[in-house]
């Protein structure tokens, strides 16, 4: 009996130590405050070429942010040929909207509310923020230095 006891104990010991840092990874907290984060997507275009997106997430207090969206699209010749036999080029263009809001953290998962009312949720994951709003893949943030 007593040997089945320190069985027991020893079954229980061993599991804890292996448990143990797995839960103190996962509860540990990123600090987001004071950061900027930034992820680069490029989208091929046809009969134009790759247009450029940049967004960077800025944490500038304990609940406020700033997400600034920026895309590029370089230029390119036009589709048409004049009658003369030449071809416009098309020049570049692109814009860039920046939106404010609030954040909170909560399990792994980072909500942010904008000021237009829209919300996006993103998985906090290896350092990484993964955003899932593309229907074609994922948005990687990387923190800046």
């Amino acid at each position: 009996m007593k040997r089945s006891k320190i069985r027991f104990a020893a079954f229980w010991a061993v599991a804890l130590f292996l448990i143990l840092p797995c839960i103190s990874m996962q509860a540990k907290k990123p600090a987001f405050k004071n950061t900027r984060w930034m992820c680069e997507h490029k989208m091929l275009i046809l009969d134009v070429g790759t247009m450029t997106e940049n967004y960077t997430l800025e944490f500038t207090s304990a609940k406020d942010c700033i997400l600034t969206y920026k895309w590029v699209i370089p230029a390119h010749p036009a589709t048409y040929m004049k009658e003369d036999g030449t071809v416009d080029l098309i020049p570049s263009s692109g814009a860039e909207e920046v939106s404010r809001g609030t954040w909170r953290f909560s399990r792994g998962t980072l909500t942010l509310r904008l000021e237009d009312g829209s919300e996006r949720a993103l998985r906090f994951e290896a350092g990484f923020l993964i955003d899932t709003a593309l229907s074609t893949g994922e948005l990687v943030y990387r923190q800046l230095p």
